[in-house]
Parts: structure tokens; C-alpha cells; sequence
């Protein structure tokens, strides 16, 4: 569409009913952005006309936007996610781009250069940064921060700054990699819920909702100036945006967006009233962000594997940016590759639109670089080929990706396997001996097999069952195992043919969801343990498990147990 058609409206026909949507920015009338809780709204400067450009949220908070490339983002704290869409995205399909181990991400902001998101979360206490489509995510700050609020960013001179309202409210500075923190303004500061760059006159303003006033600084936190301080226009400010000789600012207290001339405070003026719960703001405006310097990252991102950043201004390091890596790995010797973080075990986890692992030595997790899931249920994978399987019941259908780091998982691709003649896939489970997956099917009440590909398909079972649900197998056996939820729920075994079927379990169970066998490291006999062989972890012991006697028994240096001598057992009471 080109620009000078943007504004023309669009009728769509479908039967007796017309959808009339409207291209609301034609890059001519700077607009306000702000989230209004329940949607994201904007208003077009001087016609002060009101449009509706994200509907059907649920809390959203904070807000920001990639001008250049025309993406919108936004955080929902009910829901605790990130999301995008397009602006000009007409039929207002947004996608979740964050949505594991996020709690409560109060403030957003977009890197327009770099092409990075940043958001702080006041449940995790720390400061997040992701490409912008949530992959490569990575914590820049969890130390010496409480309650993070608000972000804004700079990435021509390369500088983050960000509030926290915690013990010691205040506002810091640090280069977009998270490092060389300075604090800027610590006095007469209570909460500060919004900050703002003035680009043409460089300097910072912000809100602060308990001391009724907005003030702003140079970049550096001096000539702190108060511009405007009064309980009756100021009870709880909380988003900030700067436009020529204005500063806008949203008031939770009156439910609207008010403005004033930024340099004195003078003629307040209500800009929009009745509002549902304005939260954050921003000025819809090119000249909001200007590319003044270029990329230092350069066409190749530096040499860095992963993440470049620019370093601060006042950094005491030589060059100009920086080699970083995601949670979870680990930058080399040459300071610009990554490798992921040791061969520890590690959880995969389905979540319905996104999968996410965590390792279980350090806890750290990230999310699978998969885009477009909706109803995920069962994941598996393949070591060996590095390869990720899970099935959709919204989509019905069975995908695969690569798991770590391949060309195709970092583009957020994904390829269906299964797509034709499948209905609720609620069970799958890989064979990573033989190079089959099979799967269950609850709507069409039965199990098949095939290739990884998918090709070669068969079914196995599709009698004497209600509603097969969970599947594990154990290849080096040749068998199988699945769960029926149905009327008379139960687990049963099978050969890996689907043959020499047998009801194991049917007492005691009802919604049999999950099934997985474990492996014995202790063997057929015990692990040459007398008493208890129990599973440890292979850090502690490299065998996997450990020999441990009944209680009033020691052990001695041939693993046998001994009775203890009364003695003993006195001492062990005292």
C-alpha cells in the first residue's frame, strides 16, 4: 500500500456484513500511543481523533514500537506475556513472543537500531533483553535491583536507563549490554513510573506517581529541573511521552491523558478524559527514533554468534561493542562464540504456544525458537539429531524443529509431519533407537507409527480403546506403553508392533494424563548395594546412585551394612 493511499478506508465484503477497517498512520500526523488496559489505543496530534489499533487485551501495561519495521509491542501483566503485531496489521493478529518465566514486566522498550527488545520484571527482579522476536533472550540485570519499572533506551550513544521503586528509589543508567551502571538521580524520587528521551533536547524526563510531579535532566542526571508539581493534575501519573514544546502524561487517578509545555509547566491541558485505565504512552513518530550513527555491530554482527551490543560512552573497554550470549550459554576464548552451558540434564516443557527448556543444574530456561504454536500438548525430541517433535491439537497436526541453535529453529521455523487425517494428538513419544515416532489419537481413538519424517504411517491399535491419551516407549525392550482415559481407564503395554497387548493398571487410576519410565541405574542387582540403591545425581556420583543402608546400620569401606553396636546408637541420639 503506498503511503498516500494509507489513509483511504477499506470494505470488506463477507455475505451481508462489511468490515470497515482504517490504515491509521500515514507517517504525515505524529500519533500518541498508550495502553488503555483492556486495549491499545492511539490519537492523532492536532485532530486529537481517537482509533482503536489493538483491541481485546487483557492488562496491558507498557508499550513500544519499531518504527522502521512497523511493529508494535506490548506487555500483558494477567496474562504475563510479551506480544507484536504489525501496525497496520488490519485484521489485528498479534503474536506471543515472551511468554516463559516472565511475572510481572512493567516497563518495554524497543532498540530501533540493534533491533532488540528490552522489559523489566518486577516479580523476577531483573532487567531482560531478546531479539525481537523473543529469541536469543538474555538477563542483563539481577543484582542490586528490587523493583524495576520503567525503560528507555538511547542506541545511538548506546545507553539503557531504567527505574526502580524499591527501598532506594531511583533512576541508573548502563550500556545496552547491562554493564557500567551509574546511578543518576536519587534524591526526591518515590516512584518513578515513566521515563522519556527528549532526543532534540537531550535530556530524560519522568513521572513520579507519589510525589505528584515530572521532572527531567541531562543525560547524565544533572540540572535536574522540576517542570510541573501539583496533586490536582499529578495524583498518579504514569506513562511519559515528549513532542515538540509538550510533555503527555497519563493519570491513572482521572482516567485520562493530560499535557503541559515541557520547559515551565504552564497550561495544563486535558488532551483525553473517560479513559478505562491509562497506563504507558508513546509518541507514534519517526523523528522518536533517529539513526544517528549507524549499527557498530556492523552487517555481521560483529563477529558475535549471538547478541552485539554497543558499549556505554564512558565504558573503560577499547572496543566499541560487545560479544553476549544468551541464558544458558557461555561465551569462548575468542569473546564471540557461544556454546550452550555444560551436558546438563534439562526439562522440555510444552505450553501450549511455545515450548521452553530448563536445565536442572543451573535452573536457568529459555524458550525453543518455534513461532506460530497455539494449543501445544506433547513434546518430544531426538538427541542424537537434534531435533525437537510436538503436536498442536488446535492446528491438528505434528511438527519438528531443530532444538538447539540450527539456521531453521533461530528463524522461528518449524515443518508439519503430520497434517492430513489427525484430530486430537495428545500423546506422542519418540524412538530414538529406530527413528519412529508414535503418537495418540483421542478423537479417532487409536495409536500410529512412522517415519521421523512422517512418511511410511501405519496404525497400530484402533480397537478396544476410548480415549488413548499418554505414550512412552522403551525401545531396548521393544515395547510400549500408553494410558486410556476413557470409561474405564487404565495403562497398558504393548509391543513396539502393537501386538501382545496387556492391561497392566486399572485400580486406582482415573485420568491417567502423563507416563514415563524411568531407567534403573542400580541394575538387576541393586548396584551390588546390600541395602538401598538410590538414584543420585551424576555430579555426586558418577555411576548415577548410591549404596545406603536401613537406619541403626553403618556402612563400611566393602559397601556391606553393618549393625550398629548399642553405642552407636546412643551417640546418634544425643
Amino acid at each position: 500500500m503506498k503511503t498516500a493511499d494509507r489513509k483511504n478506508l477499506i470494505f470488506l465484503c463477507f455475505g451481508s456484513l462489511f468490515l470497515q477497517v482504517s490504515a491509521l498512520f500515514d507517517g504525515t500526523h505524529p500519533n500518541l500511543l498508550y495502553a488503555n488496559i483492556l486495549q491499545i489505543d492511539s490519537i492523532e496530534i492536532n485532530t486529537w481523533r481517537n482509533n482503536s489499533v489493538v483491541p481485546g487485551l487483557s492488562r496491558a501495561i507498557s508499550l513500544d514500537y519499531h518504527y522502521s519495521m512497523g511493529l508494535i509491542f506490548w506487555t500483558d501483566v494477567l496474562e504475563m506475556k510479551i506480544a507484536t503485531m504489525h501496525i497496520d496489521n488490519m485484521l489485528n493478529i498479534n503474536e506471543d513472543i515472551v511468554r516463559t518465566k516472565i511475572g510481572r514486566p512493567d516497563g518495554i522498550a524497543v532498540d530501533w537500531i540493534y533491533n532488540h527488545l528490552y522489559w523489566t520484571d518486577d516479580v523476577y527482579h531483573h532487567i531482560q533483553v531478546s531479539n525481537l522476536d523473543g529469541s536469543m533472550r538474555r538477563t542483563l540485570i539481577d543484582y542490586g535491583i528490587e523493583r524495576p519499572r520503567a525503560l528507555a533506551l538511547d542506541p545511538n550513544r548506546g545507553i539503557m536507563f531504567f527505574s526502580d521503586w524499591g527501598s532506594v528509589p531511583r533512576i541508573e543508567r548502563c550500556g545496552l549490554d547491562g554493564r557500567d551502571r551509574q546511578i543518576i538521580v536519587v534524591t526526591d524520587i518515590a516512584w518513578p513510573n515513566g521515563l522519556v528521551i527528549d532526543h532534540k533536547d537531550e535530556r530524560l524526563y519522568w513521572t513520579d506517581g507519589a510525589l505528584f510531579q515530572i521532572k527531567s535532566s541531562t543525560l547524565d542526571g544533572k540540572d535536574v529541573k522540576t517542570i510541573i508539581k501539583d496533586v490536582k493534575y499529578l495524583p498518579h501519573p504514569f506513562g511519559i511521552a515528549v513532542h515538540d514544546q509538550y510533555v503527555y502524561w497519563t493519570n491513572w487517578e482521572y482516567k485520562s491523558l493530560l499535557r503541559t509545555n515541557k520547559y515551565d509547566g504552564s497550561y495544563v491541558e486535558t488532551v483525553q478524559r473517560d479513559l478505562t485505565s491509562p497506563m504507558d504512552i508513546k509518541l507514534y513518530d519517526s523523528n522518536v527514533q533517529p539513526n544517528l550513527g549507524g549499527n557498530v555491530c556492523g552487517y555481521f554482527n560483529g563477529g558475535c554468534s549471538h547478541l552485539c551490543f554497543p558499549t556505554s560512552p564512558w565504558s573503560e573497554r577499547n572496543a566499541k561493542y560487545t560479544c553476549s550470549c544468551p541464558d544458558g550459554y557461555d561465551i569462548e576464548s575468542d569473546n564471540q562464540t557461544c556454546t550452550k552451558q555444560g551436558g546438563n540434564a534439562q526439562l522440555i516443557i510444552a505450553e501450549h504456544q511455545s515450548i521452553s527448556r530448563i536445565d536442572l543444574e543451573s535452573l536457568q530456561s529459555d524458550a525453543l525458537d518455534v513461532t506460530g504454536l497455539l494449543n501445544t500438548v506433547a513434546v518430544d525430541f531426538h538427541l542424537e539429531k537434534d531435533l525437537v517433535f510436538w503436536t498442536d491439537v488446535t492446528l491438528k497436526g505434528i511438527y519438528v524443529s531443530y532444538l538447539s541453535g540450527g539456521l531453521l529453529s533461530g528463524l522461528g521455523i518449524r515443518k508439519a509431519i503430520i497434517s492430513e487425517d489427525i484430530n486430537t494428538p495428545d500423546g506422542m513419544a519418540v524412538d530414538w533407537t529406530y527413528d519412529h515416532i508414535y503418537w495418540t489419537d483421542a478423537g479417532l481413538n487409536h495409536i500410529q507409527v512412522s517415519n521421523l519424517d512422517g512418511s511410511f504411517r501405519k496404525t497400530l491399535i484402533n480397537t478396544r480403546l476410548d480415549e488413548p491419551r499418554a505414550i512412552a516407549l522403551l525401545p531396548q525392550e521393544g515395547l510400549m506403553f500408553f494410558t486410556d482415559w476413557g470409561i474405564n481407564p487404565k495403562i497398558e503395554r504393548c509391543t513396539m508392533d502393537g501386538s501382545k497387548r496387556y492391561t497392566i493398571i486399572t485400580k486406582e487410576i482415573r485420568w491417567p494424563n502423563g507416563i514415563v519410565i524411568g531407567t534403573n541405574l542400580c541394575g538387576n542387582n541393586n548396584g551390588g548395594c546390600q541395602h538401598l540403591c538410590l538414584p543420585v545425581p551424576t555430579n555426586l556420583n558418577s555411576a548415577g546412585y548410591s549404596c545406603i543402608c536401613a537406619d541403626m546400620f553403618h556402612k563400611d569401606n566393602k559397601l556391606e551394612c553393618i549393625k550398629k553396636d548399642p553405642a552407636e546408637l546412643v551417640k546418634d541420639e544425643l
